[in-house]
């Protein structure tokens, strides 16, 4: 996957792989166990017990750890930094952001950096985000919507304190709901035929049927060729937006590594498979994922500086 993220680290090389473990094992169901009353069997397979077990829980971000048989959601990426947070919060005190609290900072805060960027570089007072969107509805040209695209693209987001990049993970997917509002999101300056918003921190697209886009491959059906398209600009969008906009800095190691994680999950979310045979999935792109682990507080000088002489300088 062109990532440092899957190579086997230290701790690792002490262990033994997944590969390794022993399958022909078998565990008797514990009596207070969850899975005494909904698993007749009085034992089962370890792996089976594990994955069982694992399953009759919600962890979504917004749950409370409670059992839940049916009609889960599949678990979201929020979910690391939910569990992260849990783990460290006691220890250094930091808490898990809600993600109502960073889709409104983020939808707050880059609406105005994108209205301040149509004001340079095109000349014209614009006093909100719906005279920009008005505006990029007359100027519709192939030519036009690469330069708008530019400008969304030349903005730079940081997170001095990033801890599990949850923030990072609204601002990605509010700039690509703004290319979709905007009407910019394109296949080298082509239009897509569908609505991209932010909804429960998570990315919606309404293809232009009016219903929840779709991307699949089961038994041999390949994707529509429309389908294909908005895959494949997805995943080159966040590709280019993680690459170039996003930027972190922790001074916890642990955060920075879950935070390239959780980045490459959302890039994972619109990876497709290549035309015409549909057999291999796009490879990654080696993307430079800037996190960095630092203090979030930096000088000029060290505090232990001698402050008289620093007067004139």
């Amino acid at each position: 996957m062109n990532s440092s993220l899957f190579e086997i680290n230290d701790l690792e090389h002490q262990t033994i792989s997944i590969a390794n473990l022993k399958d022909d094992l078998t565990i008797p169901i514990y009596s207070n166990s969850v899975l005494k009353n909904t698993i007749k069997k009085n034992e089962l397979n370890t792996l089976d017990y594990l994955l069982i077990f694992l399953s009759s829980y919600n962890f979504s971000s917004d749950s409370h750890a409670k059992i839940q048989k049916d009609n889960k959601t599949i678990i979201n990426a929020a979910v690391l930094g939910l569990i992260f947070e849990k783990i460290n919060g006691y220890r250094d005190g930091s808490y898990f952001t809600p993600g109502f609290i960073t889709m409104y900072i983020s939808r707050q805060t880059i609406r105005r950096a994108v209205v301040k960027k149509f004001r340079e570089n095109e000349n014209i007072d614009f006093d909100s985000f719906d005279d920009v969107k008005n505006y990029c509805k007359i100027h519709h040209k192939t030519e036009d919507i690469r330069r708008f695209n530019s400008y969304i693209n030349s903005i730079k987001i940081c997170d001095p304190a990033v801890g599990s990049g949850h923030f990072l993970v609204s601002a990605l997917n509010e700039l690509i709901a703004i290319k979709s509002e905007l009407n910019i999101l394109a296949d080298d300056g082509i239009l897509i035929d569908c609505e991209v918003s932010v909804d429960n921190d998570e990315l919606i697209v309404i293809n232009k049927y009016n219903k929840p886009y779709e991307y699949y491959l089961i038994d041999g059906i390949k994707p529509s060729n429309e389908a294909q398209q908005i895959q494949r600009i997805l995943f080159n969008e966040k590709a280019q937006l993680i690459e170039n906009c996003l930027f972190g800095v922790d001074i916890n190691t642990k955060s920075v590594l879950i935070c390239r994680l959780r980045l490459w999950i959302e890039l994972l979310k619109n990876a497709y498979y290549n035309a015409p045979d549909y057999k291999e999935l796009e490879p990654y792109p080696i993307l430079t994922l800037i996190s960095n682990v630092a203090t979030r507080l930096v000088s000029r000088f060290n505090l232990k500086d001698n402050t008289q002489n620093l007067k004139n300088e």
